[in-house]
This record gives C-alpha cells, structure tokens and sequence, in this order.
C-alpha cells in the first residue's frame, strides 16, 4: 500500500513538473513571437527610409546631371539619403530558450525551425 502511495505522488509531482514546463514553454514561444513582430515592424520601417533614400538619390543624380533643373530641395533629398541605424534585435526569448535547452520546445518542426535562422 505505501509504495502505490508513493508511486501515487511521484506520478502526480512528475505531471505538474510536465504542465509548468508547457506553461513555461507557452511564455516563452509567445515572448519569441511579440519579439519577431516587433522586430519584423521595425525591418519594414527601415526598408521604407531606405526606399526613400534611393528615390533621393535619384533626384540629386538627376540634379546634377542637368544643369537646369532646381537645385532649392537639394537639401532635402541629402538629408534623406543620409538617415541610417544599425539594427538591434530583441533575441531574450531565444536566449532563454538557448539557456534552458532546445529541447523546451516539444514541436520537432517548431525547434528545426527556431535553430536553422
């Protein structure tokens, strides 16, 4: 009777050490995902800058090959061409995950996915 007690109890403490690890792995996914939509909205709002960057750099090359053409907003266009900025990812989530082991994530397709960018 004591060892199916005890049995009893190992069983119950393994399944809550199971369910806060999906709890934790749930956070943590849910973190890494907030982090890539962020990070993804800053990549698209870089990718306009620069677009807009090049489109002034077209206008200055046609400036300056064209002697007749305006040169009032040619200050404007040096400006646009002149905005840059390094990149600085939030990477905690895939830290954590890094730290805790590979093996935190339960979905086989999820994991490869995660470890091959």
């Amino acid at each position: 009777m004591i060892i199916i007690g005890v049995s009893v109890a190992v069983w119950f403490e393994n399944l809550n050490e199971e369910r806060k690890e999906h709890e934790f792995e749930k956070i943590v996914l849910s973190e890494m995902t907030n982090n890539l939509k962020v990070d993804l909205k800053w990549i698209s709002n870089e990718l306009r800058t620069l677009n807009k960057g090049i489109v002034s750099s077209k206008k200055i090359n046609a400036i300056l090959l064209d002697k007749n053409l305006s040169t009032d907003s040619l200050k404007y266009y040096m400006i646009d061409i002149g905005w840059y900025s390094t990149a600085i990812f939030n990477t905690a989530a895939y830290e954590t995950i890094k730290s805790k082991g590979l093996d935190l994530v339960r979905d086989n397709e999820l994991r490869q996915a995660i470890t091959s960018t």
